[in-house]
């Protein structure tokens, strides 16, 4: 797939190169023509059913994954390992496209949502189908929501123009599709909560990413600031952040470390952004170590710490 391969190569190095444009004011736009206008991925039907006020959401493409040649092996060997997520399902395995909607995050009213594109979970406990193919795991009111967007008796959180322009803040010019989405828009209480909850110094007001794997792999996230030195600090505090993280010791025997090490950093006006790519022939070979250690631990409850291997140059 050479010509996708230099597709995510260009899109990740126009990424690196461009401010963001969140700031920006978008005009009245009707549900079609904002439809219309963003980039559209295969989570994007399924957020159309997501109720309005969501806070963060996920978007993850498995299909996408599971065709990828290099990554074939890898989901076929990770598949049913940690099927335990508490949504009764191992979305790698049984899911298309899996759509993750937070309510309320940071108070004790907080709710998540999950929309699942599949025909393998019309029998699920605790699911209500919405639409041929497409189930609701959450709450009852959650649910009663998301019957009443798609009945056209409430609101989406397509219909929000705010939140669609963050989440289309990190999708690069060039992206030829999108394996992963993650949007974000935190007000005071979540950003107490996230830098509580995960020990941060700083937390930003938004957060959009994306990421697709072809033949080689690019992430991009955005991180909003409300300013040109709240934007700088964002970086600084991801730099150390990411230095931690690699030097975790599950990292470090899987060596991974690296490749957090490698991710590119840089402030901008109100944004902090972080670019990660990775080539062909590393992919390929992360994907066969990874392959290796999760056929290991299927066939041991305890998995054994891999050996140590110098990542490859």
């Amino acid at each position: 797939m050479p010509g996708r391969c230099s597709h995510l190569a260009l899109a990740a190095a126009l990424a690196l190169g461009c401010g963001s444009s969140s700031s920006k004011k978008l005009p009245p736009l009707s549900k079609e023509e904002l439809a219309a206008r963003h980039f559209q991925s295969a989570g994007s039907e399924l957020l159309a059913h997501a109720p309005l006020g969501a806070q963060l959401v996920v978007e993850v493409d498995f299909a996408r994954i599971r065709e990828n040649p290099v990554l074939g092996e890898l989901t076929g060997a990770v598949a049913g390992i940690w099927a335990d997520t508490g949504l009764g399902f191992d979305p790698l395995r049984d899911a298309d496209v899996m759509v993750l909607c937070a309510y309320r995050l940071g108070t004790a009213k907080a709710e998540t949502l999950t929309l699942v594109s599949s025909d393998k979970l019309a029998n699920l406990a605790g699911a209500e189908s919405l639409a041929d193919g497409v189930v609701a795991v959450g709450s009852v009111d959650m649910r009663k929501q998301a019957r009443a967007v798609v009945a056209g008796k409430g609101k989406s959180m397509t219909s929000d123009a705010r939140f669609m322009k963050i989440r289309d803040g990190a999708v690069p010019d060039k992206a030829p599709g999108a394996t992963l989405r993650f949007t974000a828009v935190l007000d005071f209480e979540s950003r107490v909560s996230m830098a509580r909850l995960f020990d941060l110094d700083r937390v930003p007001t938004a957060i959009s990413a994306w990421g697709d794997v072809a033949d080689d792999l690019a992430v991009v996230g955005i991180l909003g600031a409300d300013d040109a030195r709240e934007a700088k600090k964002l970086a600084q505090a991801s730099r150390k952040r990411l230095r931690k993280m690699a030097g975790h010791p599950i990292l470090q025997r899987l060596v991974l470390g690296y490749l957090l090490e490698s991710v590119s950093v840089t402030a901008h006006k109100h944004s902090a952004r972080l670019v990660l790519v990775i080539e062909p022939n590393r992919l390929e070979l992360l994907s066969k170590r990874l392959t290796r250690y999760a056929r290991e631990a299927s066939q041991n409850k305890a998995a054994p710490a891999p050996p140590v291997e110098e990542p490859e140059s």
